[in-house]
């Protein structure tokens, strides 16, 4: 998921030089009777020690004890990058930079601020990466061993048995999938820009493509700090690593330098893509993009949809790329009548480190409330808390999601490119030629490490290749809030290809801003393995969830909708073949219609807030 915040800059993995795990820090370390070792010169205060998982494997952990005789609460985040952890949730400090820092400066720095509220702050370096023990499976594991970790916890000397888990991006999802194995010592979770069911919705969903941009970079980017016993699990020699670590360096410098123009880029372009690289030797996760029966089992277990059973607080922001499915948790958690709170911000996945976006730090708060009994009002807010897109960031609140007033509002699309609110009364149609080799590029939208947000789309609509359909000039503000769902009837000369719908927003200049999009494949339109190729010709009905969002359009703006068939590299191209882009070299343009059935007229229905 997301590169660590400390790692979190994509440029560590991608520009600097990817490395060996040095020596083990715990050479010169004495082991105690109670198995922990001490780590020398790192403060009283702090206790190294390897945790035995419920299968044996020893996992990296470190104790930050605050000031005071004890037990204290505990605070515990499991992470993928190793120390430090920068603060999150609006706190001060987020600023580190642990490029010139030794292993025991980063390891000494930890979080002062939860010790100085009157945790215990718990680290633990995932399995098979830095000193961790086992083989790095990317979060295969990571819900029992975050169980075995809060309960090592709970029996701690130090420790009062009021135990929270927090993370952020991918630590986040450790977090979750913490809390979703239920460890009973367990009392309340926090997590931040974190996905629910990164591989079920985010990244691979039911009736889309895959997200290439997340997948390739952010996947490959792991191999950098996986453990020396996950190295020699796999039986690779330090020759093999090095000469492995090299060659993913080089690959991942043509993806990140290729992100703006991927049709110039051969690493993007290559078919089939991704194939046989060596990172699949150092990280077996990469083999998920190409192996289905494995695709399936991330998509599967690394979901935690209906299990979490404790009080959460979720921070998102409306283009994050894990959006979709932290909006699904919310869901999941309101049905079933679970306490929790969402804040949402406008921005995109890393603007959550911004400082000016929050306007008061909850993460402690909660956790006081629910560890502490703190009497301080954290759950007595509003469930939803969120800003809107398109106004000054002003902070709305809500009960539920949606927010009580809003209202369907249905836009027509009509052959003339029109949007308007009947429906057209003639089966006129438009086409147009998708070609594989000449993608529409990704530019903005809810993604990781392509370019995200509400970008300007530039020449966009100019495209042969993209269909656009635009609104009457607005004569008021027209603010929505709200899932956005869109039909189209549509037909091919292919047996598979995409559709993607794009809601944008037009100002009197001219620019376009993307506000939301979705993307299907059509064979994937009943499930992602369902298999229901087109016979040419063949008129089938798409139904778009494009989405939840608060939006405002402004008076003298225009709504308007763009249909085309690709957008690339955040989602892998159709090769109108019925084969994947990831095994085949062969592809063929395709005429797609947009078919215009009077009977089921094609339509975007948007969720329109009436302020009562």
């Amino acid at each position: 998921m997301k590169i660590n915040r400390v790692r979190h800059s994509i440029s560590r993995p991608v520009f600097g030089a990817i490395l060996i795990s040095s020596a083990a820090l715990f050479s010169g370390c004495g082991d105690d009777d109670d198995g922990s070792v001490e780590a020398m010169d790192f403060g009283s205060n702090i206790i190294a020690t390897m945790m035995p998982a419920r299968d044996g494997v020893e996992l990296e952990t470190y104790i930050y004890l605050p000031e005071g005789e004890g037990p204290f609460p505990a605070l515990v985040t499991r992470t993928l990058y190793g120390l430090p952890i920068s603060p999150i949730g609006g706190y001060p400090g987020g600023d580190i930079d642990d490029d010139d820092l030794s292993e025991e400066e980063a390891i000494r720095l930890g979080w002062p601020l939860i010790n100085e509220r009157g945790y215990a702050l718990v680290i633990q370096n995932t399995r098979g990466r830095y000193n961790s023990g086992g083989v790095d499976r990317s979060w295969l594991d990571d819900a029992s061993d975050g169980y075995d970790l809060i309960e090592w916890v709970n029996s701690q000397p130090w420790s009062d048995g009021n135990i929270g888990v927090f993370g952020d991006s991918a630590v986040g999802f450790t977090a979750l999938l913490a809390a979703a194995a239920n460890p009973p010592s367990l009392d309340a979770v926090y997590a931040q820009v974190a996905p629910s069911s990164p591989y079920g919705i985010d990244f691979m969903p039911d009736n889309g493509a895959s997200k290439l941009e997340s997948l390739l970079l952010q996947g490959g980017s792991l191999a950098e700090d996986t453990s020396q016993a996950h190295r020699q699990a796999l039986g690779l020699s330090i020759e093999r690593v090095q000469s492995i670590l090299t060659e993913t360096q080089q690959y991942l410098e043509q993806l990140f330098f290729g992100l703006d123009n991927p049709l110039e880029s051969p690493a993007w372009m290559e078919l089939p893509l991704a194939e046989e690289k060596p990172v699949a030797e150092l990280m077996p996760f990469w083999n998920a993009i190409r192996e289905r029966d494995l695709e399936r089992r991330y998509r599967d277990e690394l979901n935690v949809l209906g299990k979490i059973q404790i009080p959460t607080y979720l921070v998102t922001l409306w283009q994050d790329v894990f959006f979709d499915s932290t909006m699904a948790l919310h869901k999941d958690l309101s049905a079933r009548h679970i306490p929790h709170h969402m804040l949402v911000f406008n921005g995109s996945h890393y603007e959550i480190d911004d400082p000016g976006l929050w306007q008061r730090p909850v993460m402690l708060d909660w956790f006081d409330h629910w560890l502490q009994n703190a009497d301080n009002g954290i759950t007595a807010t509003p469930e939803v808390i969120y800003t809107v897109q398109g106004t000054d960031a002003a902070v709305s609140e809500s009960d539920s999601w949606p927010p009580a007033g809003t209202e369907e509002r249905i836009f027509y699309l009509h052959s003339d490119g029109s949007l308007a609110a009947s429906a057209e009364a003639t089966a006129a149609q438009r086409s147009y030629t998708y070609d594989p080799a000449n993608p529409v590029i990704t530019d903005g939208g809810r993604h990781l490490i392509a370019a995200a947000g509400t970008r300007t789309q530039g020449t966009l609509l100019d495209r042969d290749d993209v269909l656009g359909y635009y609104s009457q000039v607005l004569s008021a503000n027209r603010r929505i809030a709200g899932s956005v769902n869109a039909y189209l009837s549509v037909s091919s000369s292919a047996v598979d290809t995409d559709f993607i719908i794009k809601l944008l927003d037009r100002s009197p200049g001219g620019e376009l801003y993307l506000v939301l999009e979705q993307l299907i494949r059509v064979s994937r339109r009943n499930g992602r393995y369902a298999g229901d190729y087109l016979q040419p010709g063949e008129v089938v009905g798409l139904d778009f969830n494009l989405g939840d969002i608060a939006h405002e359009f402004k008076a003298g703006h225009q709504i308007v909708v763009a249909i085309s068939s690709s957008d690339f590299p955040a989602w892998d191209r159709n090769l109108n073949t019925a084969l994947s882009s990831f095994t085949s070299d062969s592809y063929q343009s395709s005429l797609n219609t947009i078919v215009n059935d009077i009977d089921k007229p094609n339509r975007i229905v948007l969720p329109e807030y009436i302020d009562k």
